[in-house]
Protein backbone atom coordinates (compact mmCIF):
# COMPACT_ATOMS: atom_id res chain seq x y z
CA UNK A 1 0.00 0.00 0.00
CA UNK A 2 3.02 2.25 0.19
CA UNK A 3 4.19 2.17 -3.11
CA UNK A 4 0.42 2.82 -4.44
CA UNK A 5 1.06 6.20 -4.91
CA UNK A 6 4.25 6.23 -6.70
CA UNK A 7 2.34 3.78 -8.89
CA UNK A 8 -0.46 5.77 -9.35
CA UNK A 9 1.97 8.94 -10.36
CA UNK A 10 4.11 7.05 -12.38
CA UNK A 11 1.12 5.83 -14.77
CA UNK A 12 -0.07 9.12 -14.77
CA UNK A 13 3.27 10.63 -15.93
CA UNK A 14 3.56 7.83 -18.46
CA UNK A 15 0.03 8.80 -20.11
CA UNK A 16 0.95 12.33 -19.99
CA UNK A 17 4.89 12.19 -21.45
CA UNK A 18 4.98 8.53 -22.38
CA UNK A 19 8.21 8.85 -20.33
CA UNK A 20 8.70 7.68 -16.63
CA UNK A 21 11.69 9.52 -15.06
CA UNK A 22 14.55 8.31 -13.21
CA UNK A 23 13.89 9.58 -10.41
CA UNK A 24 10.48 7.93 -9.39
CA UNK A 25 11.47 4.70 -10.76
CA UNK A 26 15.01 4.60 -8.86
CA UNK A 27 13.13 5.69 -6.09
CA UNK A 28 10.19 3.25 -6.66
CA UNK A 29 13.13 0.51 -6.89
CA UNK A 30 14.96 1.65 -3.33
CA UNK A 31 11.20 1.87 -1.60
CA UNK A 32 10.80 -1.18 -0.73
CA UNK A 33 13.50 -1.86 1.97
CA UNK A 34 11.16 -1.23 5.17
CA UNK A 35 8.75 -3.50 3.97
CA UNK A 36 11.73 -6.01 3.58
CA UNK A 37 13.26 -5.65 6.92
CA UNK A 38 9.37 -6.43 8.54
CA UNK A 39 9.07 -9.19 6.20
CA UNK A 40 12.08 -11.07 7.01
CA UNK A 41 11.77 -10.07 10.65
CA UNK A 42 8.46 -11.65 10.45
CA UNK A 43 8.79 -14.75 8.99
CA UNK A 44 12.37 -15.33 7.34
CA UNK A 45 11.37 -16.70 4.75
CA UNK A 46 13.83 -14.92 2.03
CA UNK A 47 17.03 -13.42 2.44
CA UNK A 48 17.92 -9.87 1.18
CA UNK A 49 20.43 -10.99 -1.23
CA UNK A 50 18.07 -13.78 -2.77
CA UNK A 51 15.04 -11.01 -3.14
CA UNK A 52 17.90 -8.25 -4.54
CA UNK A 53 18.59 -10.96 -7.06
CA UNK A 54 15.08 -11.50 -7.82
CA UNK A 55 14.57 -7.77 -8.83
CA UNK A 56 17.52 -7.87 -10.69
CA UNK A 57 16.34 -11.11 -12.78
CA UNK A 58 12.76 -10.01 -13.41
CA UNK A 59 14.30 -6.33 -14.73
CA UNK A 60 17.34 -8.35 -16.52
CA UNK A 61 13.87 -10.46 -18.77
CA UNK A 62 12.45 -6.67 -18.95
CA UNK A 63 15.29 -5.57 -20.14
CA UNK A 64 15.94 -7.88 -23.04
CA UNK A 65 12.53 -7.48 -24.05
CA UNK A 66 13.67 -3.75 -24.28
CA UNK A 67 16.42 -5.41 -26.27
CA UNK A 68 14.76 -7.35 -28.43
CA UNK A 69 11.94 -4.93 -29.39
CA UNK A 70 12.65 -1.46 -27.81
CA UNK A 71 9.10 0.42 -30.32
CA UNK A 72 7.11 -2.43 -27.70
CA UNK A 73 8.65 -2.36 -24.74
CA UNK A 74 10.26 0.87 -23.70
CA UNK A 75 13.11 1.20 -21.01
CA UNK A 76 11.03 3.02 -18.52
CA UNK A 77 9.19 -0.79 -18.31
CA UNK A 78 11.83 -2.20 -17.09
CA UNK A 79 13.05 -0.15 -14.74
CA UNK A 80 10.07 -0.62 -12.24
CA UNK A 81 10.38 -4.57 -12.82
CA UNK A 82 13.45 -3.57 -10.28
CA UNK A 83 10.66 -3.13 -7.63
CA UNK A 84 7.93 -5.59 -9.08
CA UNK A 85 10.82 -8.46 -8.77
CA UNK A 86 11.70 -7.63 -5.52
CA UNK A 87 8.10 -7.47 -4.16
CA UNK A 88 6.75 -10.70 -5.63
CA UNK A 89 10.50 -12.04 -4.60
CA UNK A 90 9.16 -11.73 -0.54
CA UNK A 91 6.70 -14.71 -1.54
CA UNK A 92 8.83 -17.21 -3.13
CA UNK A 93 10.29 -18.01 -6.41
CA UNK A 94 6.89 -19.71 -7.59
CA UNK A 95 5.15 -16.45 -6.95
CA UNK A 96 7.64 -14.63 -8.58
CA UNK A 97 7.08 -17.02 -11.54
CA UNK A 98 3.40 -16.67 -11.46
CA UNK A 99 3.10 -12.75 -11.47
CA UNK A 100 6.11 -12.74 -14.22
CA UNK A 101 4.01 -14.71 -16.10
CA UNK A 102 0.82 -12.75 -15.95
CA UNK A 103 2.59 -9.69 -17.03
CA UNK A 104 4.17 -11.15 -20.32
CA UNK A 105 0.94 -12.50 -20.54
CA UNK A 106 -0.59 -9.20 -20.17
CA UNK A 107 2.36 -7.80 -22.84
CA UNK A 108 1.32 -10.51 -25.42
Amino acid sequence: MLLAPFGILLSLVDRAVHRLPDTLTLALAAGPRPARRHRVTACRRRSWPTVLLDGLALGGCYFLLFLIDPGGMGFGDAKPALTLGQILGWYGRPVLCAGTAVLYGGLV
